[in-house]
């Protein structure tokens, strides 16, 4: 997917929600080519002709802005054109390996802590 990135002027970054984990797993898939990752997803295409993912919490439709080299990495700097809300349901998290919730909102730290 970054090489595919790196040749358009126009991507979408989507939220997506808890339900959608197994998608996530698709698109992490390095062999498969954006076309074979968007193969069994429901999608449109926008006007741009961006894929963009059904049922996600939210979307992000960017103009490509810049590539910063970061090791043997780039980082991907996307300009916000304009944001989609979705269903208002919970984020997919990916943290240290695994999936997880948003939980409880915790206490702020004491001032003598801060």
């Amino acid at each position: 997917m970054h090489a595919l990135i790196t040749r358009v002027n126009r991507y979408a970054v989507h939220v997506l929600a808890e339900c959608q984990a197994a998608l996530s797993s698709i698109f992490a898939e390095p062999y498969l080519s954006g076309r074979q990752q968007f193969a069994d997803v429901p999608h449109t295409i926008d006007a741009d002709g961006v894929p963009i993912i059904g049922g996600t919490v939210a979307v992000l439709h960017c103009a490509a802005h810049a590539e910063v080299a970061a090791g043997d990495h780039s980082i991907l700097v996307g300009q916000v054109l304009r944001t989609t809300d979705g269903p208002r349901t919970r984020p997919l998290i990916y943290q240290a390996g695994v999936y997880r919730r948003m939980g409880p909102r915790i206490a702020p730290c004491p001032a003598s802590l801060a």
